[in-house]
């Protein structure tokens, strides 16, 4: 219960802090766990797969920055080169990762596996599942959508 109410004291914080856009929903202390951990477990399941040692809770080394909004899955889907989706119109929190990444996801036979320094998630709202992924060399305007939380503060904060 504290750790919701830090987490949240932290998140209404950083959104004031980022000039959070006038009608657009903020993520809730909810939305902010199923960010995270969404997150963490995508880092850390690549790390894993690229051969390293697995991290402990937390960030893996080497993650500079995650931030996370609340979107749907059209609108987030939109500002990448995924295009759209039938189930666009359900509720996402998009997250972005910032480090040195080696996206092990599915690429064809005999292909290398996609680099780039962002990677992107498209996780349900309602369940925290992540529905979609990519990796880019460049960052997607997460402010363009809504509030922008820093998920790495929002952690390292609400851990204390």
């Amino acid at each position: 219960m504290l750790k919701s109410t830090i987490a949240a004291a932290v998140a209404a914080l950083v959104l004031s802090a980022c000039g959070a856009a006038t009608g657009a929903e903020a993520l809730n202390p909810d939305d902010l766990q199923k960010a995270i951990k969404a997150g963490q477990d995508a880092a850390a399941a690549e790390q894993q797969k690229s051969h390293l040692p697995a991290p402990g809770p937390g960030w893996p080394p080497g993650i500079k920055s995650a931030q996370a909004v609340l979107t749907t899955r059209n609108e987030g889907l939109g500002l990448t080169d995924s295009g759209v989706n039938q189930d666009g119109d359900r509720a996402s929190i998009m997250v972005q990762i910032e480090g040195d990444l080696v996206w092990n996801g599915p690429h064809p036979r005999g292909a290398f596996p996609t680099t780039g320094s962002f990677a992107i998630l498209m996780v349900d709202r309602a369940s925290g599942l992540v529905t979609d992924t990519a990796i880019s060399t460049r960052p997607v305007d997460l402010a363009s959508l809504g509030p922008v939380a820093d998920l790495i503060e929002v952690t390292v904060t609400g851990s204390t």
